[in-house]
């Protein structure tokens, strides 16, 4: 005999559009976007802003049209790469929920997650929006790693180290849409209570965040 502790809460259809077609309309904003990341933002001018100091004017022009050639395979490989990284989201979901033996299947999941990435398209669209109001010649490194509606943008980063820019800017808008969507997903399954669902999206955000942190810091060791 099995037990299920179950919340009655309603079914949402998530805009009304199958699963498949929110897919498809995420990944060609996400591709659009991409497109003018490469073909407005990152010109040839922002490379020499950027490396300048540590290349010379030849190896920069080698490695500016070496990254145009991979930008093609980049266009190719993304709705792979976005599609992968839905379902590796979905998975890490269902884990602490098989552990609280409630059973959401993992199509509701994905598309749950799915849902929930239109927060970080929308900070794609945001960083883009501000990268557009600057003059190809004003970009830096500074301006680049500028996070849009986050504690990073109000602080003072050049007195702070990597690590701590890189917390204080994952402090956003766009990171508490994401988890409040990802929540509000959770919640509407019917299966989960307000406060589990919290609880599951807040232990997620965590280890996202450790992942993220611990890749930061290993880049950092090595170009210090």
């Amino acid at each position: 005999m099995s037990y299920s502790l179950s919340y009655e809460a309603p079914v949402k259809t998530d805009f009304g559009a199958k699963t498949w077609q929110l897919f498809l309309l995420i990944l060609i904003v996400n591709l659009v976007v991409s497109w003018c990341f490469n073909e407005i933002v990152f010109t040839r001018e922002v490379y020499y802003n950027i490396l300048s100091e540590r290349l010379d004017a030849g190896r920069i022009d080698e490695y500016f049209d070496f990254s145009r050639k991979l930008t093609v395979w980049g266009y190719i490989a993304q709705p792979l790469l976005f599609g992968l990284q839905l379902m590796f989201f979905a998975l890490l979901l269902q884990t602490p929920l098989l552990l609280m033996l409630l059973d959401i299947p993992f199509s509701r999941l994905f598309r749950i997650v799915m849902v929930s990435s239109l927060a970080t398209t929308a900070f794609s669209v945001a960083k883009l929006l501000y990268l557009s109001f600057h003059d190809s010649t004003e970009i830096t490194r500074e301006i680049l790693d500028f996070v849009p509606l986050s504690l990073a943008a109000i602080a003072d980063l050049s007195t702070l180290p990597k690590t701590i820019s890189f917390l204080l800017g994952k402090l956003n808008f766009f990171e508490v849409a994401w988890c409040f969507m990802l929540g509000k997903g959770l919640f509407e399954t019917g299966k989960i209570s307000q406060a589990k669902a919290i609880s599951v999206v807040f232990s997620f955000w965590i280890a996202l965040l450790l992942f993220q942190l611990g890749v930061v810091l290993y880049f950092e060791g090595i170009t210090s």
